[in-house]
């Protein structure tokens, strides 16, 4: 008889793939939808670049974990672009339900070593107390605003042309982060210029 464990994760592994079908509100450079797999890959990838230049400690492991497990609830209560929830209550809460229902069902269906691991480092990412969560929730809005300014300003909605002016709020005061944020902040005063969109009617 083959281990229940390993049907566990055989069926979870065919849940996560929902992760590279669930569309971001966000375009490629050659036009195509974002998945949050390709979001959450990314992000990744930044983390590795970013990670020898940050100035406080961090535990490199958990921080990674946290950014792969932070957008896991989306297999199963989708992704609610934040252009949506910016702009309604309802909306914001109704998606605050659905991700804890959904980190509650993850949490059952993984044996309980990974469940309560991933259900842990995602309260983890959403309470953003830890030095890892606190970069990983700077890395996210950076990767987005990159992937948004790749895009173009013409696959934009009017929500999004001041996104890119909150990313100091995320930086921690780590140089790293703060010098990428100017760099995305320059390209996006670039793209509303280009449209006569300027920075002071935002």
């Amino acid at each position: 008889m083959k281990n229940n464990i390993a049907f566990l994760l055989r069926n979870f592994l065919a849940d996560s793939e929902k992760l590279k079908t669930e569309l971001r509100h966000s375009y490629l450079s050659d036009g195509r939808t974002e998945s949050v797999a390709e979001h959450v890959w990314r992000m990744s990838l930044l983390a590795l670049m970013v990670e020898p230049y940050l100035k406080q400690k961090i535990n490199v492991e958990r921080f990674l974990k946290i950014i792969i497990v932070h957008d896991l609830v989306e297999i199963y209560a989708g992704d609610i672009p934040i252009t949506e929830s910016v702009k309604s209550e309802q909306i914001k809460k109704l998606k605050e339900i659905n991700e804890i229902k959904a980190i509650e069902k993850i949490k059952t269906k993984l044996p309980s070593l990974i469940g309560e691991s991933f259900y842990d480092l995602w309260w983890e990412y959403e309470k953003n107390e830890t030095i890892e969560s606190r970069v990983a929730h700077a890395l996210d809005k950076i990767e987005a605003q990159a992937q948004h300014n790749e895009a173009g300003i013409d696959t934009w909605v009017e929500e999004e042309y001041h996104f890119a002016y909150k990313l100091s709020n995320y930086t921690t005061n780590e140089k790293i982060l703060e010098e990428l944020s100017d760099i995305l902040i320059a390209e996006t005063d670039e793209l509303l210029n280009s449209i006569g969109y300027h920075k002071k009617t935002i």
